[in-house]
């Protein structure tokens, strides 16, 4: 339980295959091999760790100092035998391109009602070596 705390304090998304994950290579350490981080297994820990879903609501703070050091120090090896033209970062965007907004100025002694939201949206996608070159972006509709 004791990764899950230190990830979502540190604003690392945890979802159910990294928790697998970690739970396999932990139980092969301790020597039980036979382990499998099945669904059953889980979905049962998360009952057991009062753990559920739930959306993140975006970047409400900056990255912790700790995180940013964390991945300096493992940068190098992760991209060594990698020459720098080849190694790529992606990054994606959407636009709501038919969305209303979501105030609305009304009398302060009735209430104000939206609408149902419009869920059209382009998305894009960036690319771009750590040289600086770009590729052409990638829009994705319906």
């Amino acid at each position: 339980m004791g990764m899950v705390q230190e990830e979502t304090e540190q604003r690392i998304p945890v979802d159910g295959p990294l928790i697998q994950e970690f739970a396999t290579k932990v139980t092969e350490e301790l020597g039980y091999p036979e382990f499998k981080a099945s669904s059953g297994w889980l979905t049962r820990f998360k009952e057991r760790n009062n753990l559920s879903q739930h959306k993140l609501c975006g970047e409400s703070d900056d990255v912790p100092e700790a995180t940013v050091y964390s991945w300096k120090e493992r940068l190098g090896s992760i991209t060594s035998g990698y020459e720098m033209q080849d190694i790529w970062n992606m990054d994606e965007t959407g636009c709501f391109y038919r969305a209303l907004p979501d105030k609305s100025l009304s009398e302060k002694a009735k209430k104000c009602k939206g609408g149902k939201k419009s869920k059209e949206r382009l998305t894009v996608a960036f690319f771009v070596s750590a040289t600086g070159e770009r590729k052409k972006s990638v829009v994705i509709g319906k």
